[in-house]
């Protein structure tokens, strides 16, 4: 029988806890001399070639690699039930490197729940704004609450996703409009949430900015006083309020630039009837811009008619806290109706009856502070010269018997 002296042996097998990786003889197909190679897949899942001169060389070598890989690797044998479960839930979803960074970045994040989300956000916009707590704003926060309630106060924000959203939306008993209004304020608190790195986003959206735009359909008219709605008006409205109801309807003046909570009242020394105007100054106007308001002879007569003192607010507190509620409920009332106080009717009734009578746009549009395109889209042609003429003879004296008090 022959010697196996100088012969080199077969391939062989080393091990380090479940991982195996073989050392075999190999020999490249240009060369005569045979190496030791040992093919193994690193932690990365690419396979990788270790070659040796030496038998020994290659073996002390794949058993070094063997280590290093069992050391960073989970031996699922060694797993208990539930963590095997969850290995092969996670691995039923088909993550990416990208989904696992995620899900990291967000593990490490403070758990921010839905509601205190909001408050911070809101508290910081509140900061931003030189106008601190606005009107709108008020109304920003408010949404968000009612979103925050349905998602669960305690929800961290992070873990809300747009499916969620969008059944919320969907349930909501409002109509489109409304819908946008909650959905651009979920879009504001999640982008300030990731810019503040409270949350982590996955690819280019938020959860909020992921669903649909409601369409809102333009409305074919503005609501529109009637001259007898107007007199009905001026013979009810209670004495206080006389000047806001004549500023409304006969200049272009926002209810929320005569009077508001968050910024000062207009002042009756802004009122220059010997002048011909109302010197709206920037803190009060809605653009942040004074403003020179024209006073009609017909504005003039009803200022006249409140018997101004020459300063001081011209409203004590805003006519939409119970005044428009009240004018609404007689309208329905006389009227035989159910509508309630129309949205902005004073503003919409002087625009399209202004435009009507000066046949001009662009006038129109800086007495109201208005771009042209919003004078043209919503007041052009929608009252004629003669019902301009009819609106703009409303004046004391000339609607008989009032009930102010």
């Amino acid at each position: 029988m022959g010697s196996m002296k100088g012969k080199p042996r077969g391939s062989k097998v080393v091990k380090a806890g479940s991982v195996k990786i073989r050392v075999r003889p190999w020999q490249h197909p240009t060369a005569k001399k045979v190496y030791w190679r040992a093919t193994y897949i690193d932690s990365e899942g690419r396979t990788r070639d270790l070659t040796r001169a030496d038998r020994a060389e290659a073996i002390q070598a794949a058993s070094a690699v063997a280590r290093t890989i069992h050391n960073g690797m989970v031996d699922l044998t060694e797993l208990p039930p539930e963590k095997i479960r969850m290995v092969r839930a996670i691995l039923d979803l088909s993550p990416t490197w990208a989904d696992v960074e995620r899900w990291g970045a967000e593990r490490r994040m403070p758990k921010l729940g839905v509601r205190k989300a909001a408050e911070q956000f809101i508290a910081f916009k509140e900061k931003e704004s030189s106008k601190g707590l606005t009107k709108h704003l008020k109304s920003m926060r408010s949404d968000l609450f009612v979103m925050a309630e349905e998602m669960g106060d305690e929800t961290p924000l992070a873990r809300v996703r747009a499916t969620a959203l969008a059944e919320w939306l969907d349930e909501l008993d409002v109509g489109a409009k409304r819908r946008k209004d909650y959905r651009a304020a979920c879009v504001q608190l999640w982008t300030w949430a990731r810019r503040q790195e409270l949350i982590v986003v996955s690819g280019e959206y938020t959860e909020p900015e992921k669903l649909p735009m409601p369409e809102v359909t333009k409305k074919d008219y503005v609501r529109v006083l009637s001259k007898e709605e107007l007199v009905f008006l001026f013979k009810n409205v209670r004495q206080e309020f006389l000047p806001w109801l004549a500023l409304g309807a006969f200049s272009g003046l926002r209810s929320g630039e005569m009077r508001a909570w968050n910024k000062p009242a207009l002042d009756w020394s802004m009122v220059k009837l010997d002048r011909g105007h109302i010197d709206l100054p920037a803190s009060i106007s809605k653009t942040g811009r004074r403003r020179l308001v024209p006073i009609s002879p017909t504005l003039a007569a009803w200022l006249k008619e409140c018997k101004p003192p020459k300063e001081g607010p011209i409203l004590r507190e805003p006519a939409y806290e119970d005044e428009t509620g009240r004018l609404g409920r007689l309208l329905d009332e006389h009227f035989k109706r159910e509508e309630g106080w129309p949205m902005n009717c004073l503003r919409h009734s002087y625009g399209s009856h202004r435009v009507a009578q000066t046949q001009e746009i662009g006038k129109v549009a800086i007495e109201m502070g208005n771009s042209e395109k919003i004078i043209k889209d919503h007041y052009l042609e929608v009252r004629t010269e003669e019902e301009a003429e009819e609106y703009f003879n409303v004046l004391p004296g000339t609607i008989g018997e009032h009930n102010r008090k």
